[in-house]
């Protein structure tokens, strides 16, 4: 005869169990919402009417310093499209965020080679050697992969038959 002790211990047991996989599985799903949140987070400020007004003069714009860069956009203006960049890049820093959502959503190798002059004199100027640190990582990190996707697209394919 079975013992209703033993009966309910299984029934606790499988209870647990069920609510360990249920918690991991919103866990995973809390994560997936978090994601999506920060990327809408990035496209509501890239789909602002100032930012496009920044980044339409930024494409216009003919610089080869820093100094130069401040003549043509004011300091607030590079730094609105820097510091978009910053975030985005610790986003993918602390793991928020994955670099190849980053990368493919936003043009973040054309937006430091255009801002890079400009923020080293940022940095030079201002004594700050980390100023837009993370937007440069990312940028290093974007061109690291995109140098990885052109070789893998140039390598021969093996062949997927086998040979008897």
């Amino acid at each position: 005869m079975i013992d209703a002790s033993l009966v309910l211990d299984a029934i606790v047991a499988v209870s647990i169990a069920a609510g360990a996989a249920f918690a991991v599985v919103e866990l995973r799903e809390m994560r997936k919402d978090r994601r999506t949140g920060l990327m809408l987070q990035l496209a509501a400020i890239w789909l602002t009417r100032e930012f496009h007004q920044v980044l339409s003069e930024l494409v216009g714009a003919r610089f080869s310093d820093g100094k130069e860069a401040e003549s043509v956009c004011s300091r607030a203006d590079l730094l609105l499209i820097g510091d978009f960049f910053e975030i985005a890049g610790e986003y993918v820093e602390t793991g928020l965020l994955d670099c190849d959502d980053v990368t493919f959503s936003y043009p973040v190798e054309w937006a430091w080679e255009k801002l890079k002059p400009w923020t080293m004199y940022l940095r030079s100027t201002t004594g700050i050697d980390g100023a837009l640190i993370s937007f440069e990582r990312l940028a290093q990190e974007a061109h690291k992969r995109e140098l990885v996707a052109k070789r893998n697209a140039k390598a021969p394919r093996a062949s997927r038959r086998k040979r008897p």
